[in-house]
């Protein structure tokens, strides 16, 4: 199945109206278009995987992740929060920058789906109820963020998509290396190390950006709100603590191991 065609369209449960992946609400409910589920709910799987996205029909209204979106938003209303975010169909979970919304991984929209992706990745990300509020829960709060318009959250961002492209320019110096070490001379083969060098320092640069801004999200912002909120027993607070502590560290890690990757990149460069 192609994992490069989004399905745009999506609902909004608080009023069961046909939203856009932007935001806001349609104009008029267009007809559903593409295979209905009843059609290809039973075919093999290399036949579903050869459809594209957009091809099947795929609505959130009555699928299984609807109740958990209409969990949130309840959520929300009660904590006296105006904030309605958006909730479309796409290929992972996801808060897109600048959209007051979040995106729901086509695999937890049915059944035959999910059997896919189980057999695939062995896990289905979101697959339970508990999980998938677990990660509504996080992606509304990136919503939030991003509607408030969190300058860190903006940065760390900025600097991820601009790892992203380095990191895939540093794969292919790295493809192309043992080349240019045998045709290209020291000069070529200096400066794909250099590249290398400059995809893997972006790398370590952007986690030690996330760093203090998921510090923040779990000790700036959640354990106040699971404090002040009555959201846990008194006696679940240190846990929680415990585990939020463990989510920002795995920051931390990816930080040293970034750092070290620099390290020994530098030793390689100056031999």
């Amino acid at each position: 199945m192609s994992d490069s065609t989004q399905n745009p369209g999506g609902i909004s449960p608080d009023s069961g109206t046909a939203t856009k992946a932007g935001g806001g609400r349609a104009r008029a409910l267009r007809p559903a278009r593409g295979l209905p589920p009843g059609v290809w709910e039973t075919w093999e799987d290399e036949r579903l995987l050869d459809q594209r996205l957009c091809d099947l029909r795929l609505q959130l209204r009555h699928s299984p992740v609807e109740p958990l979106i209409r969990q949130v938003l309840k959520e929300l209303r009660a904590k006296g929060l105006r904030f309605r975010p958006h909730f479309w169909i796409a290929d992972d979970w996801f808060t897109p920058d600048g959209v007051p919304g979040v995106a729901i991984p086509f695999y937890v929209v049915h059944p035959r789906l999910a059997r896919i992706e189980q057999s695939f990745m062995l896990e289905v990300e979101g697959g339970t109820p508990e999980w998938g509020l677990r990660i509504l829960r996080h992606e509304v709060g990136h919503a939030i963020q991003d509607r408030n318009n969190d300058r860190a959250l903006a940065n760390r961002t900025r600097l991820v998509r601009i790892s992203a492209i380095t990191e895939r320019i540093g794969v292919a110096a790295m493809i192309a290396s043992p080349l240019c070490s045998a045709f290209g001379g020291p000069g070529l083969t200096l400066l794909v190390f250099l590249v290398g060098f400059l995809s893997v320092a972006g790398q370590a640069i952007v986690h030690l950006v996330t760093l203090p801004v998921e510090w923040d999200a779990s000790f700036g912002k959640a354990m106040p709100i699971l404090e002040r909120g009555g959201y846990l027993p008194p006696d679940d607070l240190p846990q929680a603590r415990r585990i939020l502590t463990a989510c920002a560290l795995t920051y931390a890690a990816a930080s040293l191991v970034g750092l070290l990757n620099v390290a020994r990149w530098l030793r390689v460069l100056i031999r």
